[in-house]
């Protein structure tokens, strides 16, 4: 299953293999191909996210990270929660606005006089914030959305190496 678990991460999770394991009088054979598969799965979700990313900065992409343990794996931002959530889905109109000072570094990037910073955050607060922004071959729009679609996409075809890769444990 690869599923969007908190709106800033990604998970991995192949379900009904612990049973299996449990019954195996040697799970070792199921093990390294699994750890070899969610490997796979998470570096191509990485790599989908990173590539539609917004890239303005790189910040957003710098901040992935993945970690997998056994039956589990998961594509995250290591400390971009609310960054990533804005990017991802926007800010509604009404929502209080972004603090000025985190305005600051985008407006000096681009040039925009800094004494403007509240109005362009009390502007944020009343109209809202689309999703996204220039940035990006999407338009920055559903990066983790694309990772899980990349990983989906390419499931069948890790499977198959699960399998083979059982098959080659099995013949040692």
């Amino acid at each position: 299953m690869v599923a969007p678990s908190a709106p800033y991460a990604l998970d991995v999770e192949l379900q009904g293999l612990e049973p299996l394991l449990r019954k195996m009088k040697n799970p070792r054979l199921l093990r390294a191909p699994i750890k070899t598969v969610l490997n796979k799965s998470v570096l191509i979700g990485e790599r989908e996210a990173k590539l539609n990313a917004p890239k303005d900065t790189g910040r957003l992409a710098r901040s992935l990270a993945v970690e997998v343990d056994d039956l589990t794996a998961r594509v995250f931002f290591q400390n971009e929660q609310l960054y990533f959530q804005v990017q991802e889905v926007g800010r509604r109109a009404g929502a209080p606005p972004p603090p000025s000072s985190a305005l600051l570094p985008w407006m000096r990037r681009k040039g925009i006089d800094p004494s403007l910073a509240f109005v362009i955050a009390r502007a944020i607060g009343r109209r809202g914030f689309k999703r996204g922004n220039k940035y990006g071959p999407n338009g920055g729009r559903f990066f983790m959305k694309r990772g899980a679609e990349a990983i989906q996409r390419e499931m069948p075809a890790m499977m198959r190496d699960l399998m083979a890769g059982v098959k080659r444990e099995w013949l040692r």
